[in-house]
């Protein structure tokens, strides 16, 4: 059995801050915008998603929640309801 190399801590912590600035992302949403109610549900339960699973792996789950604020944004802009 091979032993997996120990990560870096200092890429680690980098990858948790990085996490953790995408869940803000998640949260900051302008109160004025259309929708906000339920915008801000679907971010907070992205948000929640990623803190749980996001441990194992923050640089895939950081991007992973980032790709899906874009989504969100996406569709919005574009006037289409989720």
């Amino acid at each position: 059995m091979t032993r997996k190399p120990k990560p870096d801590p200092s890429s680690e912590a980098g990858d948790l801050r990085d996490l953790l600035a995408a869940v803000l992302e998640a949260l900051s949403l302008d109160r004025d915008a259309d929708d906000y109610d339920e915008r801000i549900k679907e971010r907070t339960i992205l948000a929640r998603v990623v803190i749980r699973e996001g441990l194992a792996e923050p640089a895939w789950n950081a991007d992973w929640l980032r790709r899906k604020l874009r989504e969100e944004e996406a569709r919005h802009e574009g006037g289409e309801q989720s």
